[in-house]
């Protein structure tokens, strides 16, 4: 964390030593870690006005974590099937319920990835009404209007797709961001009628019901993670155990159910996450079985990523199965892994460098 604070301070700085900076509004934005750490930088340093968290929420550092002190701007953005999706949906009750700050949250349909530049553009156009609401900059009654057709036409979206839910989300940020005017009356009264809708009623126990089994299920994967890897042996049923699951997962992630379709793939987006991370560790350690079964796990989640072929053929490869080690390189290399340079520099293969199969591979790649 001290690391990045001093790189931030340093950019932070040059950005003014080169360019003419509002001091007023300067603003941090970050996807994934970077998102958690764009958050800590404004808690931290007071002259950051407005954050944009892509794919993450709080810092992981809790004495980072925004207090009653805290007034920046706050816009959010989770695609629907992002692992971290309902953490940033949840955002907004933390945000309200400790801290003074403004948030807002726009979901996309994507995974975890920054949406395209249409949103990030939607995202500095509600900073910038804020700042106008804040008296930071001057009012402009045309850019209003604009805001205004925006946010009504992605409300009409949001109800055409069903997603009542979310369309009511959005009426409770217009009634709040254009307080005051003919717009926000009628998106007070809208939302009214709509909170007393039985679509609405409905929509809402459906998300409580499936936010409860999402984060059941995380739990569950979780917990039998650690007691596999606690345990100190690794069972061949333990992977047995993971194809089986995953393997439902999928199946309903490509059913056509949206709301469930999109919680399964938040849930796998979960475990090959959260396996190739313990892997990584697991590996720098030289504990190379409980890498295996870590990448091992992230194939069955994320069967299409080229890195986990190539993360389970190193760690197949540092705990002696070489023949292993050879097929897992040749799956990552059908799966679009093509460093010939990143391969021969690896060390852990030095046990294979004869192996005819694994010479065939090499001639594969550039």
């Amino acid at each position: 964390m001290e690391d990045n604070f001093t790189a931030a301070a340093v950019m932070l700085q040059d950005v003014e030593q080169r360019f003419t900076v509002d001091q007023k509004r300067i603003y941090a934005a970050g996807f994934s870690g970077g998102s958690r750490f764009a958050m800590a930088f404004a808690v931290k340093e007071k002259r950051i006005s407005a954050v944009i968290g892509c794919g993450a929420g709080l810092p992981n550092d809790r004495n980072y974590l925004p207090s009653v002190y805290s007034d920046f701007l706050y816009y959010g953005l989770a695609g629907t099937r992002d692992m971290n999706y309902l953490e940033m949906h949840d955002l907004l009750g933390f945000f309200s319920n400790r801290t003074r700050v403004i948030s807002y949250f726009r979901t996309f349909s994507g995974s975890h990835q920054w949406p395209g530049s249409n949103l990030i553009t939607e995202a500095v156009e509600w900073i910038v009404l804020q700042t106008m609401n804040r008296k930071i900059i001057p009012a402009d009654q045309t850019f209003f209007s604009y805001i205004e057709n925006k946010t009504q036409n992605l409300i009409n979206s949001q109800l055409s797709a069903g997603n009542q839910a979310d369309a009511i989300m959005y009426m409770r940020f217009a009634a709040r961001d254009f307080q005051g005017t003919p717009f926000a009356a009628k998106m007070t009264k809208l939302l009214t009628d709509s909170e007393k809708s039985s679509e609405y009623q409905k929509a809402i126990r459906k998300w409580n019901k499936m936010a409860a089994t999402e984060q059941e299920s995380r739990e569950k994967y979780l917990n039998y993670l650690d007691e596999i890897v606690n345990s100190g042996s690794l069972p061949d049923s333990a992977l047995t155990w993971w194809k089986n699951e995953t393997g439902a997962l999928i199946r309903l992630r490509d059913q056509d159910s949206p709301e469930e379709s999109q919680m399964a793939s938040r849930i796998l987006n979960f475990i090959s996450i959260l396996c190739s991370e313990q892997g990584a560790s697991y590996y720098r350690n030289r504990f190379y079985a409980q890498a295996v079964l870590q990448f091992e796990i992230c194939t069955l989640s994320d069967s299409e990523n080229q890195n986990n072929y190539y993360n389970l053929a190193r760690s197949l490869c540092g705990s002696g199965k070489s023949k292993e080690s050879v097929d897992a390189l040749s799956a990552a290399i059908n799966h679009g892994f093509n460093s010939r340079k990143t391969v021969e520099s690896d060390p852990v293969f030095g046990m294979i460098r004869n192996d005819a199969r694994y010479k065939a591979l090499m001639l594969k790649l550039k």
